[in-house]
Parts: structure tokens; C-alpha cells; sequence
């Protein structure tokens, strides 16, 4: 039941808009273009009649007809697959979009992918594989599978009531003297067939979808790693980390090779039944309706009528065994997406709006707690206007990031009253971020890249002395972890310079530079924005020797 909760959970989302309506049309359309498809399915059954009684008879005339129109019927069968493929495709990509939209709105919302993975819980793993892979493996294995369901289901009505029509001899034997005749005995053959069939399949099967689960669990895992490990690479070459990343490598694959091994193995033990199956099914028809052609009650054309007829039944009662793979990854996939959908929508943060009035930031009777509800610090009271310095001082572990992500309004756990500026602030954390792209984007962040700004960005990247044979050559496109920490923090002070905001909050974000260039840039900074107010996290004395007007607060 849990599985179908969230495959329904999920196809709601997907026609809650208007583009997910559209693409109800496009179901619409396959699902049509599957009825037709069955129709051609009837007239090939028939063909089947005419042309094996052609040749029964050495009709050539009537030969060459019927293969004139196998191919018109050929034709028509592949445009109609052709067609209904490619609107599917059309589909799918709608109602991707429509969930990855849904998704990232969630996970970006209130900063929920902030708040979801500092909680111990509410912690979700891989949620980037959950975003990508699963919803997409989730809308191509619910369209291919239902598609497929409902062409079988009216295919099966449809091939039932020809075969009911076409195979009316009876099968007679007799047991312990009983004489016992069923009569449409092939149509009763079919639906016992197949019912052994599936139950033996489910029973083999079942293990896969836990399976499927786990092991796109263990893959996201081990991708990871590799990214982390990719991020990270400068300080692994210079601590010759390798052969304990290697080891960390080594586990997490291990693992995926260990779940990998029971995969194939059940997947073997189901193949040892489907196989056989799916290799003999069109040939069991023949042999069961051989008797009936023996004893002359049907023709040769008949027969082979017969036989298309009741494959044709037996296939579409089949679909369970056919697709069961695919229900297991749709099964798997579902209740991952679904979770991560369930868990960033019911996730709720003991958030606190903080107080805002204009050019102050006003701390009372603060008391910082970790997450673990231990102490950090208290202050006293502490008052900032605008224009002011302030330098939070203490040495590391104190809790002076902790300080900063509060007053940003991501940390809660705290007593006591902070009131922040509702003025234009910029918070800039210890380790710089950039967004893909390269210099431009780097400096526009958090705003878009307008190539109106160009000429201005430029002149920033000079004025905080980025080397000027560089910024033409990485101005648009550079992998920016390939930049000196010296490097990476001159663009956030030209970040500083092209934004103008009026409060800004830095965490230790010129602890790369040497004792020249950070008092080049701070003074630089003051310079170029005199009326805006600095709250500089530090854990040196150094930067007392430079900023102006500046007010201390030890911890």
C-alpha cells in the first residue's frame, strides 16, 4: 500500500498544473494510438487465416495479395508505434518537469536544504539523486507501465472475444470413465496459464523492488564520495591522503558490488522462469490447438488464426511477468522521490522571525547553545549603527560562526533578543562560494549575470588586484576550485564592491591573504563604501591594525 500512496501522491503532482494537464492530452493520445494499434493487432489475426489458407491451397494470386498487405499492415504498425513513442517521450519530459519543478521549489524553500541537513532529524540522503534519477526514473517507468496496462487490458477484451469466436471446438477426454468435454477450451487455457505464471513470477520477484531500492541507495552514496573527493582534491594531494580516500572509495563500492551480487542472483532465479516463458509463448498456442488441426475440424489458416489469437491473449495477460522488472525500479523510485517530496514539505524548523529596524543591529542577554543544547557563550549587549565596524574576536571553536549564522537567521537554538538591519546586508561565509560560470558570475552573486555590468566588473577585478592577464580569459567560463584561496577571496571583496550593500557580514572571509592584501582590500572596502557598516568574524589581531572606527566584541 505504501508503494501506491506515493505512485498516486506523485501523479497528482504531476497534473497539478497547467503544463501537467497538457500532458494528459498526450497520455490521451497514446492510449488512443494503442486502441488502434489494436485494431491493426485484429487484422493481422485475420491475415494470419488468409494467407496460411493461401498457401494451404497454392494459391498464388491470393499469395501476393496477402503479402501486398502484410506490408501495408507492417507500415501502419510501426507509423502508430512510431507516433505514440515519441508523444510518450513528450510526455514524460512534461511531467519531469512539472515534479523537478515541484521538488526544487520545496527543497530551496525557507531554506529547507539548509535546515534538512543540519537536523539530525530530518537528514535525507542524496537528495540531488533523489531530484535527478528518481523522478526521472519514476515518470518513464509510470507512463511506459500504465500505457502498457491499459492496451492490455483492452487488447485482452478485444482478443478474447475473437478467440471465443474462432476456437469453438471442445476439448474431450475422459477420467475414470467420466467423459468430461470443455467446450472454447483455449479461451480457458489462457487466463490458468498465465495465472500460474504470474504467481510464480512475484514469488521469485519480490525480493527486487527492496533490492532496487538499496542498491540506488549504496550508488548515490558512492557518487558522493567521488564528488567530495573531486572538491576536495588540493587538500588531499597535499596531505597525501590517497590511500586513506582510496579506502573510503573501496568501502562504499564494495558495498554496491555486495547488494549488486544479490540483484543478479535473484534476478537469475527469476530469469530461470521468464525466460523459458517468454521463449516458448508464442509457440504454446500452436501445440495447444494442434489436436483440433489433427482431427480436421480446423484448417491450416484456422490453426494459425487460433494460434495468433490466443498468443495475443496469453501476451496481454503476460504483462505482469513482462514488466515486472519495471515495476520494481517504478516501485523502488516512487517511494525514494515520495519521501523526499513528504519529508521537505512536512519539515518543520523551530524558526524564529528576527526582529528587524533600520541601520541597527541590537543584541540583549544573548546565550548561544550547539545543537546538542550545550552552551557556547553569552553577551551582554551589543549595539551597531550604520556605519560602524565591528570585530567579533575569539579563538577557533569559540563559537564565532555559530554568532554569525544567527544573526543571518539560521541558527536558533539561542536565548536572549537579536534585532537585525532590515537594510540591503550581504553574509559571506568562511569558505567562498561561486556559482558555475566565471568571473562575471562569480562577482554578480547572488545576482544574475547581466553583460550590461561587464565593463564595471572588470574595473572591480582590477581595483582588488586580480591578475589582468586572467579576467579576459576566465571571465565567462572557469572551473573556479582551480583558484589560490588568496584568488577566491579577492572576488568576494570585488562581490562586495559590485553589490553595494549596505551591512556586511564576513566570517573570516580574507583569512587566505597575506598581511598586506588583507589590509589593502579592508581598507579598500571602507574606501569604496564608507557609509556601510562591517561585522568582520576574525580570529586574528591583525585586522585591528587597520579597520577604522571599529568596535570590539571578544568571545
Amino acid at each position: 500500500m505504501k508503494v501506491v500512496r506515493s505512485i498516486f501522491r506523485l501523479i497528482r503532482i504531476c497534473v497539478s498544473t497547467r503544463e501537467g494537464k497538457i500532458g494528459i492530452i498526450f497520455y490521451a493520445a497514446v492510449f488512443f494510438l494503442n486502441i488502434v494499434g489494436v485494431k491493426v493487432s485484429l487484422e493481422m489475426i485475420k491475415w494470419n487465416k488468409y494467407f496460411y489458407n493461401a498457401l494451404e491451397k497454392y494459391d498464388t494470386q491470393a499469395v501476393f495479395y496477402q503479402v501486398k498487405m502484410f506490408a501495408i499492415l507492417v507500415l501502419a504498425s510501426s507509423s502508430i508505434y512510431l507516433i505514440s513513442t515519441f508523444l510518450q517521450k513528450m510526455l514524460q519530459i512534461r511531467w519531469r518537469n512539472v515534479l523537478t519543478h515541484r521538488a526544487l521549489n520545496i527543497w530551496l524553500k525557507d531554506k529547507n536544504y539548509w535546515h534538512l541537513s543540519s537536523s539530525d532529524k530530518a537528514e535525507l540522503d542524496n537528495p540531488d539523486q533523489r531530484i535527478a534519477e528518481d523522478c526521472r526514473t519514476f515518470v518513464e517507468h509510470l507512463t511506459g507501465t500504465t500505457l502498457e496496462l491499459l492496451n492490455k487490458c483492452i487488447g485482452l477484451t478485444t482478443y478474447v472475444v475473437v478467440l471465443w469466436s474462432i476456437a469453438t471446438y471442445a476439448l474431450s477426454f475422459t477420467v475414470f470413465g467420466a467423459h468430461i468435454s470443455i467446450p472454447h477450451y483455449m479461451v480457458w487455457l489462457a487466463p490458468i496459464y498465465v495465472a500460474v505464471s504470474s504467481l510464480l513470477t512475484h514469488y521469485l520477484g519480490r525480493p527486487l523492488i527492496k533490492l532496487n531500492v538499496e542498491q540506488k541507495h549504496r550508488e548515490a552514496d558512492f557518487r558522493y564520495c567521488l564528488t567530495r573527493f573531486r572538491e576536495s582534491k588540493d587538500a588531499v594531494a597535499l596531505q597525501s591522503g590517497e590511500k586513506v580516500e582510496r579506502a573510503i572509495m573501496d568501502e562504499r563500492f564494495i558495498s554496491i558490488i555486495k547488494n549488486w551480487k544479490k540483484l543478479i542472483r535473484r534476478d537469475l532465479i527469476l530469469g530461470c522462469f521468464t525466460r523459458p516463458y517468454m521463449a516458448t509463448i508464442l509457440r504454446i498456442p500452436v501445440f495447444l490447438a494442434l489436436p483440433a488441426y489433427l482431427f480436421g475440424k480446423v484448417t491450416l489458416g484456422s490453426l494459425m488464426q487460433i494460434s495468433s489469437a490466443f498468443q495475443n491473449v496469453v501476451t496481454n495477460l503476460s504483462w505482469f511477468i513482462f514488466y515486472y522488472r519495471d515495476l520494481a525500479a517504478l516501485a523502488a523510485s516512487s517511494v525514494r522521490f515520495d519521501a523526499f517530496l513528504s519529508a521537505a514539505e512536512s519539515f518543520t524548523y523551530a524558526q524564529q522571525e528576527l526582529p528587524k529596524q533600520k541601520d541597527k543591529l541590537d543584541i540583549k542577554d544573548l546565550t548561544l547553545y550547539s545543537p546538542e543544547n550545550k552552551i557556547l557563550f553569552s553577551i551582554g549587549s551589543v549595539k551597531i549603527s550604520k556605519g560602524d565596524t565591528l570585530l567579533i574576536q575569539g579563538s577557533s571553536g569559540k563559537g564565532k560562526t555559530t554568532l554569525f549564522r544567527t544573526i543571518a537567521g539560521l541558527h536558533h537554538n539561542y536565548t536572549g533578543s537579536i534585532a537585525v538591519p532590515e537594510n540591503k546586508s550581504m553574509f559571506l561565509p568562511q569558505k567562498a562560494y561561486f556559482p558555475l560560470g566565471g568571473l562575471a558570475h562569480a562577482v554578480s552573486y547572488p545576482n544574475s549575470f547581466d553583460e550590461k555590468s561587464a565593463t564595471e566588473i572588470k574595473d572591480i577585478l582590477k581595483k582588488v588586484q586580480f591578475p589582468d592577464k586572467d579576467i579576459e580569459t576566465r571571465f565567462m567560463q572557469y572551473d573556479m576550485s582551480l583558484l589560490s584561496g588568496g584568488e577566491q577571496q579577492r572576488l568576494v571583496i570585488a562581490r562586495i564592491l559590485f553589490n553595494k550593500p549596505e551591512w556586511i557580514f564576513m566570517d573570516e572571509s580574507t583569512n587566505a591573504l597575506d598581511y598586506e592584501s588583507e589590509k589593502f582590500l579592508i581598507e579598500l572596502m571602507q574606501s569604496q563604501l564608507p557609509k556601510s557598516t562591517y561585522v568582520i568574524v576574525s580570529h586574528s589581531d591583525a585586522v585591528n591594525a587597520y579597520a577604522q572606527n571599529y568596535s570590539r566584541l571578544n568571545i
